[in-house]
């Protein structure tokens, strides 16, 4: 990526492709650089095309899996394709409970609910799949290190609970203390 941010973009394609041929085992991780030089390059069909060869590469490592599905997520949010973005996030979930993941399908959920007033702007839609993502998957069950403040506050706040918001975010500063 620092290749491509220096408009050597070429370049750093040339050494992912590498990486990806000379280390098998880690194939889906060089593939999703290739994705994202695409991407930060602006070339967004190219990132799609790329994406779509991030499961074959994945194989059968959930791990990989779950990450394939939210980059290719990820892509076709860019490209306004809502509805294709919330199918993958869908496998990207199913990905993560069998990667056994503790923070998995609590962060995806955060993300889903971030998706829902950020691009729909619908805060009844974000409300109910906070309440169903904290309700299957409390914050407070994940060891202090793995909790993801972040994407909870920012989830709460823009779903228009502001006083949840600013309480996780006390108990961010109480964490962060200990």
């Amino acid at each position: 990526l620092i290749l491509a941010s220096t408009g050597r973009t070429a370049e750093a394609m040339k050494y992912a492709a590498e990486g990806e041929r000379r280390f098998p085992r880690s194939a889906q991780n060089f593939g999703a650089a290739e994705v994202n030089i695409a991407w930060a390059s602006g070339q967004l069909d190219s990132a799609a095309r790329l994406a779509e060869r991030l499961p074959a590469l994945a194989g059968r490592n959930a791990t990989q899996r779950a990450a394939a599905e939210g980059t290719r997520a990820n892509v076709a949010t860019a490209r306004g394709q809502l509805h294709t973005a919330e199918r993958l996030r869908e496998v990207q979930d199913s990905a993560a409970g069998a990667s056994g993941a503790p923070a998995a399908h609590l962060n995806i959920g955060l993300a889903r609910a971030f998706s829902s007033v950020w691009f729909l702007n619908d805060r009844a839609s974000s409300g109910r799949q906070l309440d169903a993502t904290l309700a299957a998957s409390p914050v407070g069950s994940l060891d202090a290190a793995n909790r993801p403040y972040a994407a909870l506050v920012g989830a709460l706040a823009f779903a228009g609970r502001v006083d949840a918001a600013k309480a996780a975010l006390g108990e961010f500063d109480k964490t962060r203390r200990t």
